[in-house]
């Protein structure tokens, strides 16, 4: 098999182009051992990839008869060449960069494979016709909390081509969350908002993404401005009161916001859509009953939270609950389906038929019957009655006596209050 080496596009052209003819420059590759695969940077990439690192040397000619004089590689004529190295040469024929690649060890060379790994504008090019990915990368979203929910929910907006993220999350990545988490083992002790970043990168390496290591509850202002700039806030946080002040920065800037969780022991789950000024806030859907406390407790700081103080560590760890990715799943894409389409929203997109199959505001998903669903009938064959692995939209209207959102909405409109 012939080794394949794949580089980066724009790096190619920018090699080409600012380098002087017979300049060598070294990058940096990163091969699987056994694999015969290489990806090959010509400075070092802003995510560490896998793999083991070999050194890499870009020889720059300004024609054919200049790169024929190389009869060796640079790293053969001293003696402090490395074992084993890439040698890669560039120079224009015909309006057209050319190439020729080997792998040099132990004296000797074998030809490669060079693919280039394309620049932006191919790389959603089996989405085109679902999604306006022109408008998307111009779009930008926040999402609080970078746990089971946000981590996933961010890859796959990075994936549909969304352009900037704004990360919020103080966590770090522990061993218990990569069962359900889009980081793994090799993330672990990092703040989750970095690897999810890396995350993003490693699919969309042109996305604008910031991360926050705060508690949004601690500087709201800052949250504030960041929401201001935004086209769409995405809140999946283990705790109400966050949940809380999202509601209400999103009404004050009347910015779409978009709340997912999953209850009991991922028994079951809840999504909730605002748009401001068309229908119910979080404070209206608390107020009619449907977004009832309970919520999961996934990790020991949540289990100490909300236990006394004087309850052992056994009996605590007791507290922690389970679920499984894949009754995340069902929940973190529907927040996606949602997110996608109001970011797309008034665009001749091909999720457009989605705006009206969704038209309620606050969707139930029941995984089991369990906790909540336990007097639910067994799904069998029927499909006129609940039934777990199902969505329930339900129609939930703007409370007149909300204080949250009438409120907001008077001061919007410089009434006084």
């Amino acid at each position: 098999m012939t080794p394949i080496v794949y580089l980066r596009e724009e790096q190619v052209v920018e090699l080409v182009r600012d380098a002087g003819s017979g300049r060598v420059s070294l990058g940096v590759g990163f091969e699987w051992p056994g694999e015969d695969v290489f990806h090959v940077f010509s400075r070092y990439p802003l995510v560490a990839p896998a793999g083991r690192p070999i050194p890499v040397y870009f020889r720059i000619h300004d024609s054919i008869s200049s790169a024929a004089k190389y009869k060796t590689s640079p790293g053969d004529a001293t003696d402090s060449a490395p074992p084993r190295f890439l040698d890669i040469e560039l120079w224009f024929e015909n309006d057209c960069v050319q190439k020729r690649v080997s792998i040099h060890e132990k004296s000797a060379s074998v030809e490669c494979d060079l693919r280039y790994v394309p620049q932006h504008s191919e790389l959603y090019s089996r989405s085109k016709g679902l999604l306006e990915i022109d408008v998307l990368s111009k779009k930008r979203a926040v999402i609080v909390g970078m746990g089971s929910f946000g981590s996933t929910i961010a890859v796959e907006l990075a994936k549909s081509g969304l352009g900037a993220f704004s990360l919020y999350d103080f966590d770090r990545l522990e061993l218990a969350n990569v069962s359900r988490h889009a980081a793994g083992i090799s993330d672990l002790g990092r703040f989750k908002t970095h690897a999810i970043r890396d995350a993003i990168w490693n699919r969309n390496p042109f996305a604008k993404v910031e991360s926050y290591e705060v508690n949004i509850n601690d500087d709201i202002a800052a949250f504030e401005r960041d929401c201001a700039r935004s086209d769409l806030v995405i809140c999946v946080t283990d705790e109400n009161r966050s949940r809380c002040n999202v509601n209400e920065v999103a009404l004050r800037n009347r910015k779409p916001a978009i709340f997912g969780r999953a209850i009991t022991r991922a028994a079951g789950g809840d999504v909730f859509r605002l748009r401001p000024g068309c229908g119910p806030c979080l404070a209206c859907i608390q107020g009619l009953g449907l977004y009832l406390a309970n919520e999961e407790v996934s990790n020991i700081r949540q289990a100490r939270r909300d236990v006394s103080a004087y309850i052992s560590q056994e009996r605590a760890d007791a507290t922690v609950q389970v679920g499984l990715a894949s009754d995340i799943a069902p929940i973190t894409n529907m927040v996606v389906k949602l997110s996608l389409l109001e970011l797309s929203r008034g665009q001749a997109s091909g999720i457009a038929t989605l705006e009206s199959d969704l038209t309620s505001d606050f969707y139930i998903w029941a995984n089991r019957r369990d906790v909540i669903y336990g007097s639910w009938p067994p799904m069998e064959h029927y499909f006129n009655r609940n039934s777990v692995l199902r969505w329930y939209g339900v129609r939930a209207k703007h409370r007149d006596d909300c204080i949250v959102c009438n409120t907001q909405a008077a001061l919007n409109h410089g009434e006084e209050i």
